[in-house]
């Protein structure tokens, strides 16, 4: 039987924005000293995998963390990929969120109580999210039948591909859990992905 293809998924490294409760959107903002830690101790838990190619969206913080990873894999590329890229709100850009909160036209209270609901005009909603990046993800598998692939990426991306391949409801995108640069393993055949949350706890 063939391989399965197994994809990494992993949120970049600590920022300034993480720290400050800033929304850095699609703006480029490097890496902490601590990210850039955190993404050398995700590229030292994956060293055990034979990883081919390491998929990231295409803003700074996550173009670093792929390179740091990417030192553990000096054969594999590093490719930009949109579909992995941030949820687009570009009203919040560079924005606070204690700020944002202040401002009920730009949805942000919304935002925090029930995200699936958000809808603000040239803003992208969690069901177009989701949508690109499932789409990202199966197209990804495709292209690499039963090998093992990184992809970088974002908190509300990689909520959405929970949820998706949980089978649960973009309602529940609040109870999805994902720390900066711990791994995420997807694992199967287009059309038929599963996922392990906790890929390194063993009973």
């Amino acid at each position: 039987m063939n391989q399965p293809t197994k994809l990494w998924l992993v949120r970049h490294g600590l920022t300034r924005a993480n720290q400050e409760g800033i929304f850095a959107g699609w703006t480029d903002e490097p890496l902490t000293p601590e990210g850039r830690l955190q993404a050398q101790e995700a590229g030292r838990s994956l060293a055990g995998e034979d990883i081919v190619a390491i998929y990231t969206s295409p803003v700074a913080r996550t173009m670093e963390t792929a390179r740091i990873i990417g030192t553990f894999f000096p054969k594999a590329s590093i490719v930009p990929e949109e579909g992995l890229g941030e949820i687009r709100i570009p009203q919040w850009e560079g924005k606070a969120k204690k700020d944002l909160l202040q401002h009920p036209e730009l949805g942000y209270p919304l935002w925090k109580e029930s995200p699936h609901l958000f809808r603000l005009p040239g803003a992208e909603t969690l069901e177009a999210l989701q949508q690109r990046a499932v789409s990202a993800v199966e197209k990804i598998a495709c292209a690499h039948p039963g090998q093992a692939v990184a992809l970088v990426s974002h908190l509300a991306v990689i909520r959405c591909l929970v949820l998706h391949y949980q089978g649960r409801p973009l309602s529940e995108y609040r109870k999805v859990k994902i720390a900066n640069a711990s791994p995420v393993l997807l694992y199967g055949r287009p059309g038929e992905i599963l996922i392990d949350l906790h890929p390194f706890e063993r009973p």
